[in-house]
C-alpha cells in the first residue's frame, strides 16, 4: 500500500486543483446569479448550479489532462524538475479561470452572453479595442486586473505549500494508480454516457436563455468559439435539405416574376429586370448606421432621439417592421451588401471562402461601369472588412486616418461621423462627375465609449458620453450628410438607403429577442412616392428592392424579396441569428431552431409571444434558409454572374 500511496501522490494535485477551481467557479456563478437575479427564477438556481458544475468539470478535466499524461509517464529522475513546472501550470490555469470569469462578467453586462468568437475578433485589434475598453469599461477592467492579481497571489501561496515533490514511485504502481484518475478525467471531459459527449448545446436546460448562459463558464465558451472558428463551420441546427428543394421552398415567398429559375452552377442566380430603363443608371448610396435600434427612433415609437431620421422618413419608403439578421456589424454588412441569409457560423465577411468572388451589390454593378466606394471612419482591417470589400467588387476604400486629412475629431474607433459624412459627400461629388457610382458608408460614433465632438447636440439631460447622446450625435451627422447630399450634384439621380447594422446591446431572456432586432430602414429614390411599408421585412430584402430601381438589368444570386413588387406574397418574413439560435419571423409567427434540435414555435398575441403549435410549413421554410446559408457558402455558389464573353 505504501508503494501505491507514493504513486498516487503524483496525481493528488489534480484533485486539489479541481476541487479549488470548482469552488471558485461556483462562487463566481453565484455572484453572476445575484447580479442578474431580477431576470432569473429562484426555482432555476439548483439546476443552474448543477449544470454549471457539470461544465466546470468538463473544463477542468481538459485542463488537467496534460498534467495527468506527464505525471503518469515521467521517469523518477526527471520528476522533481517537472513537478515545479506542473505547479506553475496550475497557477497559470487558476489565473486563467478567474480572469476569464472577470472578462465574462463584462461580456454578460455588455452583450448578454458569455465570451464567444467576438473575444477572439477583438483581440486582433488592440489599437481600437483597448481605448474603447478603457473609456467605456474602466471599472470592469480594473476588476478583472484585481481578480487576476488575487488569483496569481493565491496560486503562489499554494505553490509554496507544495514546494516538495512527492516521493519516487515504481512505474507499475504508478500505472495502477493512474487508472482511477484516467477514468475520472475521461468521464469528466465527456460528461455523458450517451453515444455522444456533452457539448455547448447540452447547457440548454431552461427556456430562460440567460440561465443557460450562466450554466456555462467563460473559459469553456471562449475555447469552444476558438474551436468552431478553426473549423469555419456552421452549427447544425436542422437536417440537410437538397439545395434544389431549398430554392423551391424559398420561391414560395417570391412573386411569380421574381422566382429563382434553378440555375445549376449558381442555383439562386436570377435576372432582375428594371422598373424602367435609364440611359445613365442611378447611383446608389447605402448608409449603414452603427447600433441604431428601433427603440431609439421616434418615428418607430422609440425614445425620439433621432429627429433628423424621423424627418427623412417622410421622404421615401419607410420600413416600419424591418429586422436585422444579427447582432454584429459584419452580419449587417453580409445582409445589406450581399443579401446573404445568416447562419450560426461567422459572417461571410470573415470567412475564408468569401475572400473573393463572393456576390455583393458592388459585384453586380461593376459590369455596368459603376465606381464602387467604401467609406468608413475607422481602420479598414477591422473585422477583415477591407480585404472583403476589395476582393468583392469595390474599387476604392476610404478608411483610416490618412483618408480623412481634414478630420477635426478622432475617437477610439476612428474619425467622427460628421468628418465621415463630409468626406463621403466629397467622394460622391467627384465620382458622380465620372459616371454612376455605388457608395457604401459605415458609421462609427454610436459605439462605446461614445466619443464625439462637443457642442453639436443638446446633452444637458445626461452625461456627454452616453448611449442616448451617441445616438443623438449619429442622427445629427446623418442629417448633415443629407443636407450636403440633397443640395449636391448627385441627389436627383441617386437611390439612398439608410439602415442600421443591428440594435445596441441585444439581449433578453428569449432564445431570440425579436424586439431587439427591430431596426429602422429607409429608401429614398427618384420617382418613389413616400409611404410606410408595414409588413415584416429583412435586411436581405434591401438590395433586391433597390436593384430594380436603378434602370439597368442585373444578375444576382440574392434570395431577398422586392418589397415593391405588385404581387408580393404576404405576410413578410425576417431571419434572425442570435448566438447559436436561428429565428424566422413570418407575420406574427416565430420559429426558433436551437442546437438541441427541438424547434420552438411562438405566436405574438395580446402584446406578447406565446407558445404555439408546431407548424410544419414554417419549419420547412426555416430549414430551407439555413441550408441555403450553409450550402451556398460551402460549395462557393453564391457568386456574381459569369462575365459575358467579349
Amino acid at each position: 500500500m505504501l508503494h501505491f500511496r507514493h504513486a498516487n501522490q503524483r496525481f493528488g494535485h489534480i484533485g486539489v486543483f479541481i476541487v479549488y477551481s470548482l469552488i471558485v467557479l461556483a462562487l463566481a456563478r453565484c455572484a453572476l446569479a445575484l447580479y442578474f437575479s431580477a431576470r432569473l427564477n429562484l426555482p432555476l438556481l439548483p439546476k443552474l448550479m448543477l449544470q454549471g458544475a457539470r461544465f466546470d468539470l468538463i473544463t477542468l478535466a481538459y485542463l488537467s489532462a496534460p498534467v495527468f499524461l506527464l505525471a503518469s509517464t515521467c521517469p523518477n529522475p526527471l520528476w522533481p524538475r517537472l513537478h515545479s513546472g506542473i505547479m506553475l501550470y496550475y497557477r497559470v490555469a487558476f489565473v486563467l479561470l478567474l480572469g476569464m470569469e472577470a472578462i465574462g462578467f463584462g461580456f454578460l453586462v455588455e452583450y448578454d452572453h458569455r465570451p464567444d468568437a467576438l473575444l477572439w475578433d477583438y483581440l486582433k485589434y488592440p489599437h481600437e479595442v483597448l481605448p474603447m475598453l478603457w473609456g467605456g469599461f474602466r471599472l470592469q477592467m480594473l476588476l478583472a486586473f484585481a481578480v487576476v492579481a488575487l488569483a496569481w497571489w493565491l496560486g503562489g501561496q499554494e505553490l509554496r505549500r507544495e514546494s516538495s515533490p512527492p516521493a519516487h514511485s515504481r512505474a507499475g504502481w504508478r500505472l495502477l494508480a493512474a487508472v482511477p484518475w484516467l477514468l475520472l478525467l475521461f468521464l469528466g471531459a465527456r460528461s455523458s454516457l450517451d453515444h455522444r459527449p456533452a457539448n455547448i448545446s447540452s447547457a440548454i436546460f431552461s427556456d430562460n436563455r440567460l440561465a443557460n448562459e450562466l450554466a456555462l463558464n467563460s473559459t469553456y465558451t471562449a475555447a469552444y468559439a476558438l474551436y468552431a472558428r478553426k473549423n469555419d463551420a456552421a452549427l447544425k441546427l436542422v437536417p440537410d435539405m437538397p439545395i434544389e428543394q431549398a430554392v423551391a421552398v424559398v420561391n414560395r415567398t417570391q412573386p411569380a416574376q421574381a422566382r429563382i429559375p434553378q440555375n445549376g452552377a449558381l442555383p439562386t442566380l436570377r435576372h432582375i429586370t428594371p422598373h424602367q430603363t435609364r440611359q445613365r443608371p442611378l447611383n446608389v448610396v447605402i448608409v449603414l448606421e452603427e447600433s441604431l435600434g428601433a427603440r431609439f427612433v421616434g418615428a418607430l415609437g422609440g425614445e425620439a432621439l433621432t429627429p433628423r431620421l424621423d424627418a427623412l422618413s417622410e421622404r421615401g419608403l419607410w420600413l416600419t417592421r424591418l429586422y436585422a439578421t444579427g447582432t454584429r456589424t459584419v452580419r449587417g454588412i453580409e445582409a445589406v451588401l450581399c443579401g446573404f441569409p445568416p447562419s450560426p457560423a461567422r459572417s461571410v465577411v470573415k470567412r475564408s471562402r468569401a475572400r473573393r468572388d463572393f456576390f455583393t451589390l458592388a459585384q453586380a454593378l461593376k459590369p455596368h461601369s459603376y465606381e464602387n466606394i467604401f467609406v468608413y471612419g475607422g481602420e479598414p482591417n477591422f473585422d477583415d472588412m477591407g480585404s472583403f470589400m476589395l476582393g468583392n467588387g469595390f474599387d476604392r476604400i476610404v478608411a483610416g486616418q490618412d483618408s480623412f486629412p481634414d478630420a477635426e475629431f478622432h475617437g477610439s474607433w476612428g474619425v467622427s461621423d460628421e468628418d465621415w459624412a463630409r468626406q463621403a459627400h466629397r467622394e460622391f461629388e467627384a465620382a458622380n462627375a465620372r459616371g454612376p457610382f455605388f457608395g457604401f458608408m459605415l458609421s462609427t460614433s454610436n459605439h462605446t465609449p461614445w466619443e464625439f465632438p462637443p457642442g453639436r447636440i443638446d446633452a444637458s439631460n445626461a452625461p456627454l458620453a452616453s448611449r442616448a447622446n451617441a445616438v443623438r450625435y449619429a442622427d445629427y451627422a446623418l442629417g448633415l450628410f443629407f443636407d450636403l447630399a440633397l443640395h449636391g450634384s448627385y441627389a436627383d439621380n441617386t437611390v439612398f438607403v439608410v439602415v442600421a447594422d443591428h440594435d445596441a446591446r441585444v439581449g433578453g431572456d428569449a432564445f431570440v429577442p425579436v424586439e431587439r432586432f427591430h431596426i429602422p430602414g429607409l429608401i429614398i429614390a427618384p420617382g418613389l412616392a413616400p409611404r410606410h411599408y408595414q409588413d415584416v421585412a429583412s435586411q436581405i430584402d434591401l438590395i433586391t428592392t433597390v436593384m430594380p430601381m436603378l434602370g439597368v438589368a442585373l444578375d444576382a444570386p440574392a434570395i431577398g424579396r422586392d418589397l415593391l413588387a405588385p404581387d408580393l406574397p404576404l405576410p413578410g418574413r425576417a431571419l434572425m441569428q442570435y448566438g447559436n439560435n436561428a429565428g424566422l419571423l413570418v407575420g406574427d409567427k416565430l420559429i426558433v431552431n436551437t442546437p438541441t434540435g427541438d424547434p420552438l414555435f411562438q405566436q405574438f398575441t395580446q402584446g406578447q409571444w406565446r407558445a404555439a403549435p408546431a407548424d410544419p410549413e414554417l419549419y420547412e421554410l426555416a430549414q430551407a434558409y439555413l441550408n441555403l446559408a450553409d450550402q451556398l457558402y460551402r460549395t462557393e455558389r453564391y457568386q456574381p454572374a459569369p462575365a459575358a464573353p467579349q
